[in-house]
């Protein structure tokens, strides 16, 4: 595994490459929509599959796919 990058919140374009916005990670099966379509399409929203493994990032990026945890779970890798 790759070192993690946390970042404090959500930012609103891609560290790595600049591209805007950057998606938070939906895990689970979620019930589809026209705007949760909507939302995947532009990149806002990513989905996550419904196998959740701890610790999981909760931001990607739609163009390069760089992943981003938030602060908050750091706590979650000292489990491992």
């Amino acid at each position: 595994m790759k070192k993690p990058k946390f970042l404090p919140e959500k930012p609103e374009k891609c560290p790595k490459c600049g591209f805007s916005p950057m998606g938070t990670i939906l895990y689970g099966m979620p019930a589809y929509s026209e705007e949760l379509m909507r939302q995947e399409e532009e990149g806002s929203l990513i989905i996550g599959g419904c196998c959740i493994v701890v610790p999981s990032p909760t931001w990607e990026c739609k163009k390069c796919k760089s992943q981003y945890f938030s602060e908050k779970d750091k706590d979650e890798f000292k489990l491992r």
